[in-house]
C-alpha cells in the first residue's frame, strides 16, 4: 500500500536528523533513511502494528528505537501522523490529523 508522510511527520524526521546531527552527522543521516525506510515498510503489512486508540480513531503506532510512528490506515493508502521521541508526553492533539 502506497505510504504517504504528512508534513507534520516530514517536519518531525527533519527536527530529529538536525538535532542529531549536532552530535553525530553520520549517525544523523543514517537515523533519518532509517526512519523514512521504516515509515515506507509499514505500506507492505498496515494491519500489523497496534492500535493506539486513546489518541485517536484508527491511529496505530509502530517504535524504531526511542521514536514512535504514528499512523493511520485510509482506504488507499497509509498516512504517516507524526514521528516523535518516546520520552516526550505524547497526547492526542499531537496526533490528531496532521
Amino acid at each position: 500500500m502506497k505510504v504517504v508522510l504528512s508534513p507534520a511527520s516530514q517536519r518531525d524526521i527533519r527536527r530529529i536528523v538536525i538535532y542529531i546531527a549536532g552530535d553525530s552527522p553520520v549517525r544523523a543521516r543514517s537515523l533519518g533513511l532509517e526512519l523514512r525506510q521504516r515509515c515506507h515498510a509499514i505500506g507492505d503489512d498496515p494491519g500489523l502494528y497496534p492500535l493506539a486508540t486513546h489518541l485517536g480513531e484508527g491511529v496505530r503506532l509502530v517504535k524504531l528505537g526511542v521514536y514512535f510512528i504514528f499512523y493511520v490506515v485510509e482506504p488507499d493508502h497509509v498516512r504517516i501522523r507524526r514521528v516523535i521521541h518516546g520520552a516526550r508526553l505524547i497526547d492526542a492533539d499531537m496526533v490528531r490529523s496532521s
